[in-house]
């Protein structure tokens, strides 16, 4: 080392002249490449532009070989006297890929080379670093990779496509390794897996994907696209058929179907969002297992306890399959199939609740529910908020650090708005049924008029609750009342497309309450009106005739004095004698109706009361739970709320140093799922880090890539 040429190298004379001066310093170590040992035996022989280091021989050692000879790369490898010992096998091919990956095994880490036979294949993994990963860019860049690699790398890939994976790229191209891909078996199986894990680091495949085709009419290959395509051609037609069948042998087909699809409803084509009605039959399979377990109770109590426990599973699975089906004709076969199994089930319960009306838990202001005023407590309103929507929606709070209590409660009848939204203590005491009008508002003590918006949020503020609007958080020492969520209003105004909006509304509703929380308010008590029927392509209609009624809603209608008609009537929740038509079962008094509310079943009466306290989330937030798949990490946190996103790095606080393709938020249920972006790092160690709103590392774990 000179220590004044910034390359270390330079003119013989140069050389000769440092050496010389810094003679007290440090021993200078001479590397004269293309000159061997045989050349220092004489001066003649010695390459004229380094003549002035010849004499230096006299003065220094030689680094060769014991033998005295110079020291080639395969010799200081293998040597066990003065090289590194190592294992390496002395055949012509692996002669040639050290001398073609020279530059990759100077700078290979000895430990890395040692414990096994080193043979050609190894040495041509230093170039290519991770095959697999640079098979599956190869051919995600439909070829195009071999111009940006060395042409060390390249040569070295080639060699390793030939000997691993049976196919030359060079020759073979791209769609023979397309083929293999699909095909399978050997490495060629750890292509496909690494594929899957991670499909969106390699966009270019599946569009080669598509130049494979089946064999012959007998090939079922999974890993064809076309093939899923065809599973779910076969799977809309046959559930578009079940409407054609009786409810028990569709019922029975159903679940067969779910049986042979659900394997691709987690599989790659789902996740690209190639077989949504795979994903459908997913949930319509958890909604007939939960039909199996049936609705008991013989009374009010019963049928609630039984709902809770496990019946709002098979709501929510109907819901969430029809979610899945956003193009028209799925949404048609999902529809068919809700048709074949889920309404038979929906009228059953519904029309046993109609035989039960008699005996209906809240049928008057004497047993109305009601609220707690204590300060610190908002009540935060929901239109519409179904009994399955509010288990779903605890499940979700829960995971996000909140304690949370769920209780249930009974819609005031009918179940519509303007009758249940007011019948709440010490809201009822204000409130009287001494006339009732076409929109059956109860109406103001002291003779007043209907109950109309504006005078609910007087009487709510009267009752001692601040009244705070959906974007204000207000002082948290007060009892406020505030409204969210548009549920009822999709309901009624996009019908069928109301299943693709009930998720974002969840979401939107846990938000607000983790706003009102971040302000500073103890606790929050989740609150609704009524629930609803939701059936995508139609509730069944019966008639009443419009003379016979003053008002007529989907589900209840208030009759004419003195009207005559085939149907049951029950007393008006605010009394005054006055009683309302409910429609049995499941029908409405208006055709074309997909979503409505009004009526008797358990899905329109049993609401739920969700306590919200803010105690657990007061816990420092952390990591719970790390897992991997692959080179993907799935991790779990607790106490993390809103704003919290997560990441893996090398270094912990060095946002830099990344090995996922940065920050990710956390889902509702305080999880992430991060990629990792190269190959290279399977192995290493890493952290996990949590960071919050605010951009601080709140908790971080130490882990290692791809192993558990």
């Amino acid at each position: 080392d000179s220590g004044s040429m910034s390359d270390n190298s330079g003119p013989a004379t140069q050389l000769r002249y440092l050496i010389g001066k810094n003679k007290d310093v440090a021993k200078p170590i001479i590397y004269l490449p293309g000159v061997s040992r045989q050349a220092f035996r004489g001066i003649d022989g010695f390459p004229r532009e380094a003549k002035h280091l010849y004499a230096l021989q006299f003065q220094s050692a030689m680094w060769t070989q014991k033998n005295g000879k110079d020291w080639t790369p395969l010799a200081f490898m293998s040597s066990v006297d003065g090289g590194l010992g190592l294992d390496v096998a002395e055949d012509r091919d692996t002669k040639q890929a050290i001398s073609d990956q020279l530059g990759h095994v100077l700078q290979a880490p000895v430990t890395q080379l040692g414990g096994h036979k080193l043979e050609a294949k190894d040495f041509h993994d230093l170039a290519v670093g991770d095959p697999t990963r640079t098979m599956l860019q190869w051919i995600s860049s439909t070829g195009a990779l071999k111009d940006d690699l060395e042409p060390e790398a390249w040569s070295a890939f080639n060699k390793i496509a030939k000997t691993d994976f049976g196919i030359d790229p060079d020759s073979d191209g791209v769609i023979t390794a397309v083929g293999r891909l699909v095909a399978g078996g050997g490495k060629w199986n750890d292509v496909w897996n690494r594929y899957v894990e991670a499909p969106a680091l390699y966009p270019g495949i599946r569009q080669q994907l598509n130049q494979v085709h089946p064999k012959d009419m007998f090939d079922e290959n999974p890993r064809i696209p076309s093939i899923n395509m065809k599973e779910e051609d076969q799977l809309r037609r046959d559930l578009i058929a079940l409407s054609e069948l009786p409810q028990a042998e569709a019922n029975a087909r159903l679940k067969k179907l779910c049986s042979h699809h659900i394997e691709r409803s987690e599989g790659l084509w789902a996740d690209l969002g190639e077989a949504p009605l795979a994903r459908a039959v997913f949930h319509l399979k958890i909604m007939l297992d939960a039909m199996d377990d049936g609705i008991g109770g013989s009374d009010w109590e019963g049928l609630a306890q039984s709902y809770i426990d496990h019946g709002w599973k098979i709501d929510s699975g109907a819901w969430k399959a029809m979610e899945c089906a956003t193009d028209v004709n799925d949404a048609k076969a999902v529809s068919n199939a809700l048709e074949a199994v889920y309404v038979p089930w929906l009228m059953k319960l519904a029309d046993r609740t109609y035989m039960m009306r008699t005996d209906y838990p809240n049928q008057g202001p004497d047993n109305a529910r009601t609220l707690p005023g204590e300060s610190g407590t908002v009540i935060l309103f929901v239109d519409g908020l179904r009994a399955d929507l509010g288990i779903e929606l605890k499940s979700s709070l829960a995971q996000s650090g909140l304690d949370v209590e769920l209780d249930i409660s009974w819609a005031a009848l009918p179940t519509i708005t303007a009758t249940s939204k007011p019948a709440w203590n010490p809201l009822a005491s204000s409130l009287n049924g001494s006339a009732i009008d076409e929109g059956m508002e109860p109406r103001k003590a002291n003779g007043g008029g209907p109950l109309r918006t504006s005078d609910f949020r007087n009487l709510a503020e009267e009752a001692g609750w601040l009244w705070l609007n959906e974007d204000s958080t207000g002082d948290p020492g007060d009892t406020a009342w505030t409204e969210t969520g548009n549920i009822d209003h999709y309901g009624h105004d996009i019908h069928q497309k109301l299943a693709s909006r009930l998720a974002g509304e969840l979401d939107s509703i846990e938000s607000r309450v983790r706003t009102l929380f971040n302000a500073g308010w103890k606790k929050v008590v989740i609150v609704t009106d009524h629930g609803f029927l939701y059936v995508p392509g139609e509730l069944p209609a019966v008639s009443l005739p419009k003379h016979l009624t003053i008002s007529k809603w989907g589900r209840c209608a208030l009759p004419s004095p003195d009207a005559h008609h085939n149907f049951s009537e029950v007393s008006w929740f605010w009394g005054g004698g006055h009683s309302v038509i409910l429609a049995p079962g499941i029908s409405v008094f208006r055709k074309g109706l997909e979503y409505s509310h009004g009526g008797l079943s358990l899905q329109e009466c049993l609401t739920p009361v969700l306590t919200v306290s803010s105690g657990s989330q007061a816990k420092v937030a952390q990591i719970s739970s790390i897992s991997w798949v692959g080179l993907r990490c799935r991790i779990g946190t607790t106490g993390a709320t809103e704003g919290f996103m997560a990441d893996i790095r090398s270094v912990p606080m060095d946002e830099s140093s990344t090995m996922s393709d940065g920050r990710h938020p956390l889902d509702i249920d305080g999880k992430a799922s991060l990629p990792i972006v190269d190959d290279l790092n399977e192995g290493k160690s890493a952290y996990v880090v949590l960071i919050d709103a605010n951009g601080t590392l709140v908790s971080q774990q130490i882990t290692t890539v791809g192993e558990n």
